[in-house]
């Protein structure tokens, strides 16, 4: 289909195909997919209406740039490799997506990670915290020149998470309306590097609140937040989380 009405845009690496691969067979004609391939090579090519862009950058929020910019669809459902997506039900809400005033569409997710709720909601500076970027439904023309900051995410050089609650707060700074739908359209079954408490955790969050509001805020939400967690997660550490955001 020459003008899908959604693309699915998937991040791998070194030629690993994506589980959402086997399924996409069935996928209805509104749907395209796209994986943005990084490994030692570059060049587009095509295998079974399947478009592979290959690139030697390195970076999830790279990658995430590249499909957003190279994508053939107004509506984009960003994705990793190891995410089952549900093409039926993917294709048959598009159309419903496309006619939302909004730029961002989070969707639900069948295990129980990332953002889910049970009704459509507007989200907040809060909620987009909470969303996994495996979970965004972009609309293109609505967050036109608005990009993933390439300073944070996995692969770049500090930062290796934090870049889809920076993405949407950027949205929602200009204005822009994102929703949050309760249909579970992905099945994405792992926690990733979120649950991982390591001295890089503090550090990265304190980036990534000052990134959203600012030093004397972003400060001021870490301690909030570290709070929030000690009495979520027993590994987190007061002492240590303290420590780093006098450290530098």
């Amino acid at each position: 289909m020459e003008n899908p009405e959604i693309e699915v845009i998937v991040a791998t690496m070194h030629d690993k195909a994506p589980v959402c691969l086997a399924d996409f067979k069935d996928a209805p004609q509104n749907v395209a997919l796209t994986i943005i391939n990084q490994s030692d090579k570059e060049g587009e090519v095509f295998k079974d209406n399947v478009r592979w862009i290959n690139t030697k950058s390195r970076g999830l929020s790279k990658s995430r740039n590249i499909g957003i910019k190279i994508a053939t669809s107004n509506l984009c459902l960003l994705s990793d490799n190891d995410v089952f997506i549900n093409f039926k039900k993917l294709g048959f809400i598009a159309p419903m997506i496309n006619k939302e005033d909004v730029g961002c569409v989070v969707c639900g997710n069948i295990s129980d990670v990332g953002f889910n709720t049970n009704k459509l909601i507007f989200l907040n500076y809060r909620k987009a915290l909470k969303v996994c970027s495996w979970q965004i439904i972009l609309n293109r023309k609505r967050v036109k020149d608005i990009y993933f900051d390439e300073r944070f995410g996995l692969g770049s050089d500090l930062n290796n998470s934090g870049e889809e609650n920076i993405y949407l707060t950027d949205i929602l700074r200009k204005g822009i309306k994102i929703i949050a739908i309760p249909s579970k359209l992905i099945d994405h079954r792992d926690s990733g590097t979120g649950g991982i408490i390591d001295d890089n955790f503090y550090r990265v969050r304190i980036n990534v609140f000052k990134r959203i509001f600012g030093s004397f805020i972003g400060y001021m939400i870490y301690i909030l937040f570290l709070l929030k967690k000690k009495i979520e997660m027993k590994d987190i550490s007061l002492s240590l989380g303290i420590y780093y955001l006098f450290k530098d």
